[in-house]
């Protein structure tokens, strides 16, 4: 039994020492382990062939499972998932991996990066900000934006190749530069033609779900007063010709013939709508004429009478009081958890044919990678399955060391009763 003690107390230090170093195995990065390499945001010929690369800093293979790629309009309110991460995917030492949309690449992108200026932000899978950059006259650069590309151009991070690192001083404008990927120029459709950006490839990021109010309070109704808010982070008229909006059952009300100017907020309530927001909780959907789900918004749960739902820079929750047409209120203290904002919500990506783009000659080391489409700089792990659950080791330990000690003390109870006595009588001879 003494050995049997003996092998179990070597087992919980063995524990004690493997335990904590396996549960500390995580895939949450530190904040300068990934960068964003390069954005490219279309071409004269197809302003949605985007791509986004992705570059390791650190000296070792990490894997990217569950991290994200958000955009969000130059001045828009809201960050949408562009891209997600769902299976094992490493990258190598100061190795690079591709998010693209029409390109051979490890994962997909949804198209809409604007060319005038848009945010991209890289989200780890604890919802922490990675990497941020911001481009012409994008809202949230880190300190100051990146310039604005043309057409066939990328904005590339400067790295150093022998090093394989990259420049990181948490300022897009001193960490990024314009270089041309497509050969192309524009004079060879000639001179007096002008290839603009599709209205739907250029704003269909640019046109967002800001407020709802899904239980107005008397003497208003639920059958006329209830409202979808949208709003145009973009700088020009958008008319809506072909888009819906569609509701969690699958409800769906026509846009044609709506139109909102740039910057610029439009209300559409239930009267016009004949869409119903659910007391007990509902979702809106802003859904292209090609099909594609622009955004949903998250569900709000329970109604609160009187109150709108909607998004703030804190996140989605309830307004303290309904904005209809303008800037929004406060969240108020009941706030939603801010994690829970649009770029969360449900999302579904519209096909695109993967044909490769003919236009992928670049002038850049970095970008020539992502145009080419190289997939040789990282491998694909299958073997790994979910993530350990953290175990309190501690408590383990502590509550097996209790158990031991008081094992140990019945086991070993006649020696430690004859060394009670002979202290005794020890101590009363010398009385």
């Amino acid at each position: 039994m003494k050995r049997v003690l003996s092998l179990l107390l070597c087992g919980i230090l063995i524990s004690a020492g493997v335990g904590p170093a396996r549960a500390a195995e995580s895939n949450v990065l530190s904040s300068n382990s990934v960068v964003i390499a390069a954005v490219y945001v279309g071409s004269a010929a197809d302003a949605g062939d985007e791509f986004v690369v992705l570059h390791n800093q650190a000296n070792q293979d990490l894997n990217l499972k569950g991290y994200a790629l958000e955009y969000k309009a130059a001045t828009g309110k809201s960050w949408y998932r562009k891209a997600q991460i769902d299976t094992d995917l490493m990258v190598g030492p100061h190795a690079d991996i591709t998010i693209a949309t029409k390109r051979d690449a490890q994962v997909e992108l949804t198209s809409g990066l604007a060319q005038s200026g848009g945010n991209v932000r890289l989200v780890s899978v604890d919802d922490s900000v990675l990497d941020q950059i911001a481009w012409g006259n994008g809202d949230s650069p880190e300190a100051s934006t990146a310039p604005a590309p043309k057409a066939g151009e990328a904005i590339e991070r400067t790295c150093d190749d022998v090093s394989g690192t990259c420049s990181d001083s948490q300022d897009n404008k001193l960490d990024f530069r314009i270089v041309a990927i497509d050969s192309e120029s524009d004079s060879d459709t000639g001179p007096n033609v002008v290839n603009a950006p599709d209205q739907s490839q250029e704003d269909v990021q640019q046109i967002e779900i800001t407020e709802l109010l899904p239980d107005p309070a008397s003497p208003l109704s639920d059958g006329k007063d209830e409202y979808i808010e949208l709003y145009n982070a973009g700088g020009a008229v958008v008319l809506l010709n072909g888009w819906k909006l569609v509701d969690e059952a699958g409800h769906s009300s026509k846009l044609d013939g709506v139109s909102i100017p740039g910057n610029s907020y439009i209300v559409l309530y239930s009267a016009t709508t004949k869409l119903s927001l659910n007391n007990s909780g509902d979702t809106i959907s802003l859904v292209r004429p090609d099909g594609e789900v622009v955004m949903t918004t998250p569900n709000y749960g329970a109604s609160k009478v009187g109150r709108s739902y909607g998004v703030t820079p804190e996140g989605w929750g309830w307004l303290t009081r309904p904005t209809p047409g303008v800037a929004n209120a406060r969240l108020s203290v009941d706030v939603e958890d801010s994690a829970a904002t649009s770029s969360k919500a449900k999302k579904v990506t519209a096909k695109s044919t993967k044909a490769k783009s003919a236009s992928s000659k670049s002038k850049s080391p970095k970008v020539a990678k992502a145009a080419a489409a190289a997939k040789d700089t990282t491998s694909t792990s299958s073997e790994s399955g979910d993530a350990e659950q953290t175990v309190p080791w501690a408590w383990l330990v502590a509550g097996l060391g209790v158990f031991a000690v008081g094992y140990g003390v019945y086991e070993y109870r006649p020696e430690i009763i004859s060394a009670i006595d002979r202290i005794r009588a020890k101590f009363a001879a010398r009385r």
